[in-house]
């Protein structure tokens, strides 16, 4: 929405301001961030359990935040694995809200859509198979895809695929 309205030549801000592509904050950053500030607190957090909620939320600055948050809360004295898992399954539940307004508002075929994707990410959701596998026509997914990707609910990953934007709401629809 951002991008469009500083390069869309028919809106009122076009070319008013610098367009700059925010990177991910690393793995690496974010991982030894976490520790710290578990640290910090005096509590621990292994760097391998830092990593699993960097894995769990795909590195997204909101989620880990909040995932690191939630797991901290129920943390004592050391982070483990089934804290983690336990703080993941309430963030998905807290996020739920929010995912059933977006899944309300789309079609069937856009809610098809979006499920097959999060259970398969594809390279291509026009190819034959994929079409055949779920029952989908060409131009149905054409129309689909057209509105998942405006509303950036799908996104191409690093690998070319396409996939859903939010992780969260990947594992909320992998239900």
């Amino acid at each position: 929405m951002l991008k469009d309205m500083f390069s869309n030549t028919s809106r009122p801000f076009y070319k008013s301001a610098f367009l700059y592509t925010l990177q991910e904050i690393s793995r690496e950053d974010f991982v030894s961030y976490v520790v710290k500030k578990f640290m910090d607190t005096g509590k621990r957090c292994p760097k391998e359990i830092a990593n699993q909620i960097y894995d769990l939320t795909r590195g997204y600055p909101y989620y880990v935040q909040k995932l690191a948050s939630l797991a901290w809360d129920r943390t004592e004295k050391e982070c483990d694995g089934p804290i983690v898992q336990e703080a993941y399954r309430h963030l998905i539940e807290i996020e739920r809200i929010d995912f059933e307004g977006i899944w309300s508002g789309l079609t069937l075929m856009q809610k098809s859509l979006l499920r097959a994707i999060a259970e398969e990410p594809v390279h291509s959701p026009y190819s034959r198979e994929f079409l055949e596998r779920h029952h989908f026509t060409i131009g149905g997914t054409q129309r689909a895809m057209k509105i998942l990707l405006s509303r950036d609910l799908i996104e191409k990953d690093g690998q070319g695929r396409y996939r859903l934007t939010d992780p969260i709401m990947e594992a909320w629809l992998k239900g």
